[in-house]
């Protein structure tokens, strides 16, 4: 069950966040605006910034970490097409002023 708190909290953010990213939020009403086909690829890369280890991480020598980087891939089915209808209507209601 999703805390409504935290979704007043969220809504309550989102416009600083697509004034600090609109082209990213261009990016999403284009993709996601209009019906995902089967077989299209959905692909997302996180890559979190380096990380200096100091002495309290244990590291006495001071190196430096590389930044991590997580991704993910899926091909969408058939099945999927309700999922992605319903995340089409909440990135709409998201974006209202």
């Amino acid at each position: 069950m999703i805390h409504i708190g935290t979704v007043m909290k969220v809504l309550g953010e989102r416009k600083t966040f697509i004034k600090n990213h609109p082209d990213f939020l261009e990016f999403i009403l284009r993709v996601f605006g209009g019906e995902l086909e089967e077989g299209t690829v959905l692909e997302m890369r996180v890559i979190r910034p380096k990380q200096e280890a100091g002495d309290d991480a244990g590291n006495d020598m001071g190196l430096r970490m590389v930044g991590q980087m997580e991704q993910g891939r899926v091909e969408l089915r058939a099945s999927d097409k309700e999922f992605f209808s319903g995340m089409r209507e909440l990135v709409r209601e998201v974006v209202k002023e």
